[in-house]
């Protein structure tokens, strides 16, 4: 005779197997995935042999590609060893990471050898700089680490393109999307380049959205990356922000005035010697050309902190019709709401120049720092930036040789404690008929208040 089992019972033993599965499946964990490359060679497709690019697509998919195992796409781990991976598989604007730049679209870390031993570069010699790509391209919601490798060489150019917002690009080296996360840690970003003709670009390095994005770099350099404008149709607008790092609205054409933010920390590092031009002879005298923050240009703030690091040696050239450079060195715009205002402490931001010349107007700001939010800046040098300004012609204006800080938008005050600035400059040339405005050789305060303490 069976014994029939009571509704208390049955519901008690299926508990009791309902958590026997949840402790094994709280217990289980899934490994992330090392995938070694094992050429230099840039390869897709068939083959024993695990690339660069390949093992990026074993990433993407979750899958085996060409001689690399399956990534599990839980941040797995691509190991480089020490050589030079130059990408010569040609064909840029494809985003399946078939040719051109690397196309990333799921988290990874990827570790070379060391930034001397690891060389990551974008494009092969005899290349056309029409076919050129940058080195990365990271979709949106994407979270990658770079560590001891160097990413250079990348090259990323726009031209027969009247100006127009969508026409607007981003990334010589590397391109980073909203919700990203970009990681750079003992690494070097060197020699990339974005050329833009007759219209805007951005980030000669790095350019990341301010879209909800995180940006770290640690013990790395971001150094002699360029960014290059030129003016064929002698009347319209052109500019560039950021030779070496832009963080920007990627996809709008203007700035997004409901960006969420991004969250920057800048750990014993340079940002350093990255150029920013346009050098139009003879000048378009109804043309007009700006260049901003050519070392690092950041739209919406959440969060900035600075440590122990150098914005050095920044440079700005323009010689068009009329010109305005801004902020040669650091250049900060916007604070989200609920956000943080910049902190930079222990570093220096030395030597950033900007020199404009020009038959008509001319317009300068903040050749070191040019911030329109407050700012905390603790035991730093602000040494040697300046302005170089030669018109022959109509207005000059230029502010702030050293610092030129806009707090009025935010209740908040500046401070400056413990730091030294010297050596700032405006130098200006102009024609006896001409005009001009001066302020501030060393710091000037266009709104709000600073606090100034222990400082010289």
């Amino acid at each position: 005779m069976r014994k029939k089992l009571g509704k208390f019972a049955i519901l008690t033993s299926g508990l009791v197997l309902f958590l026997q599965i949840f402790m094994i499946a709280e217990n289980f964990t899934v490994e992330a995935a090392t995938i070694t490359v094992t050429t230099t060679a840039d390869e897709f497709g068939p083959g024993n042999d695990c690339s660069l690019r390949e093992a990026v697509q074993a990433v993407n998919s979750g899958s085996p590609y060409g001689g690399c195992p399956a990534g599990d796409g839980s941040n797995d781990t691509i190991t480089l060893p020490a050589g030079t991976f130059t990408l010569t598989l040609v064909g840029k604007d494809e985003d399946l990471n078939a040719t051109g730049d690397i196309d990333i679209s799921a988290d990874v870390t990827i570790i070379g050898a060391g930034a001397s031993q690891t060389i990551i570069s974008g494009n092969a010699g005899g290349t056309a700089d029409a076919d050129k790509d940058r080195v990365f391209h990271i979709a949106d919601n994407v979270s990658v680490e770079f560590s001891d490798v160097t990413i250079q060489d990348g090259y990323y150019e726009k031209r027969n393109d009247p100006f127009n917002y969508t026409g607007w690009i981003h990334g010589g080296g590397i391109l980073s999307g909203d919700g990203s996360s970009l990681r750079i840690i003992d690494s070097v970003v060197q020699n990339n380049t974005i050329l833009r003709e007759d219209s805007q670009a951005y980030g000669g390095g790095i350019s990341i959205s301010d879209e909800d994005t995180t940006l770290h770099i640690e013990n790395s350099s971001i150094i002699n990356n360029e960014l290059i404008l030129e003016d064929t149709d002698k009347d319209g607008s052109m500019g560039g922000r950021a030779a070496g790092i832009s963080v920007e609205d990627i996809y709008e054409g203007i700035g997004d005035d409901n960006s969420a933010g991004v969250d920057i920390t800048i750990i014993d590092s340079e940002i350093s010697d990255n150029t920013a031009t346009c050098d139009i002879e003879p000048p378009a005298l109804s043309s007009w050309a700006f260049i901003e923050g050519v070392g690092l240009e950041v739209d919406y703030v959440r969060s900035f902190s600075m440590a122990d690091s150098h914005i050095n040696n920044n440079t700005a050239y323009l010689r068009d019709g009329y010109v305005s450079a801004w902020g040669p060195g650091l250049l900060i715009w916007r604070l989200v709401q609920g956000g943080t205002i910049p902190q930079i402490y222990d570093s220096t931001i030395n030597g950033n120049t900007s020199t404009t010349i020009s038959e008509t107007d001319v317009l300068g700001y903040g050749a070191g720092i040019l911030s329109y939010i407050p700012m905390e800046i603790t035991r730093t040098q602000i040494n040697g930036n300046g302005q170089n300004v030669t018109s022959g012609w109509e207005y000059v204006e230029n502010w702030g040789g050293g610092i030129f800080i806009d707090g009025g938008s935010v209740s908040q005050t500046s401070i400056i404690r413990q730091c030294t600035i010297s050596n700032n400059y405006i130098d200006v040339s102009i024609d006896t008929d001409s005009s001009a405005m001066i302020f501030g050789a060393g710091i000037y305060l266009d709104g709000g208040t600073v606090e100034i303490s222990t400082t010289r």
